[in-house]
C-alpha cells in the first residue's frame, strides 16, 4: 500500500475513532454538566436563602470546576484516541514491509529522497530490505551501498549525504512529519469551541 493510500486510510480511521469519540464525550460532558448543574443549583439555593456573597462564590466554584473536569475528560479522550490511532497505524505499516506493492513503494522513497539528495554516500534501511534497495540504487546507476540500522523498524530509508545531511523517508519519520495535520485534524473534529 502506498504511503498516501496509508495517510488516506490513516486519516479515514481517525475520522471514525473521532466520531466515536465525540459521542463518549458528549456523554461524559453531559454527565459532568448534570453534575455541575445540580451542585451549582444547590449552591443557587443557598445563595437565595442566605444571599451571601461567600455562597454564590462558591456556586462560581463549582461551575467553574466541572467545566475544568469536563475539558481535561475531553482531552484525555481525544489523546486516547489519537494514541490508539497513531498505534493502529504503526501496526499497519510494520506489516506492509510483506505487501507485493513494498518495492513499488519502496522506489517511489527512494526516488523522492534522490531528488533532495542526488549523491547519497549511503542509504540506511531495514536489514530486511537491504538487497532490494541495492537492486534500486543500481537500476538508478547509484553508486552508494545501502546499509541495514538496528533501528529501522516498519519500513522506508534514510539517505546520508557526503556532507552528512540527512533526508529521512522512512514510515515513521513520515508518519512524525504529518503528527501536526493528523493532531489538527483530530481537533477540527471536535465539537464548537472544544478544540480552542
Amino acid at each position: 500500500m502506498a504511503i498516501d493510500g496509508i495517510l488516506q486510510a490513516i486519516r479515514a480511521d481517525a475520522e471514525a475513532q473521532i466520531g466515536e469519540l465525540a459521542e463518549t464525550t458528549a456523554a461524559e460532558v453531559a454527565a459532568i454538566g448534570a453534575r455541575a448543574d445540580e451542585e451549582a443549583g444547590q449552591a443557587e439555593l443557598e445563595a437565595a436563602e442566605s444571599l451571601d456573597q461567600l455562597t454564590e462564590r462558591r456556586a462560581t466554584v463549582i461551575l467553574d470546576r466541572a467545566r475544568l473536569d469536563a475539558r481535561r475528560a475531553e482531552l484525555r479522550a481525544i489523546e486516547a484516541a489519537y494514541q490508539s490511532t497513531l498505534e493502529d497505524v504503526r501496526n499497519r505499516l510494520a506489516v506492509v514491509r510483506g505487501t507485493p506493492s513494498y518495492r513499488d513503494t519502496m522506489a517511489r522513497l527512494l526516488d523522492e529522497a534522490l531528488r533532495v539528495v542526488s549523491d547519497p554516500a549511503v542509504v540506511i534501511v531495514h536489514k530486511g530490505d537491504t538487497a532490494m534497495v541495492r537492486e534500486l540504487l543500481a537500476e538508478r546507476h547509484v553508486d552508494c551501498d545501502a546499509t541495514p540500522s538496528p533501528s529501522a523498524r516498519a519500513g522506508g530509508l534514510d539517505l546520508e549525504a557526503p556532507d552528512g545531511r540527512l533526508v529521512h523517508n522512512s514510515f515513521e519519520s513520515r508518519l512524525a512529519r504529518a503528527d501536526d495535520e493528523l493532531r489538527a485534524m483530530v481537533a477540527g473534529h471536535l465539537p464548537d469551541g472544544a478544540g480552542e
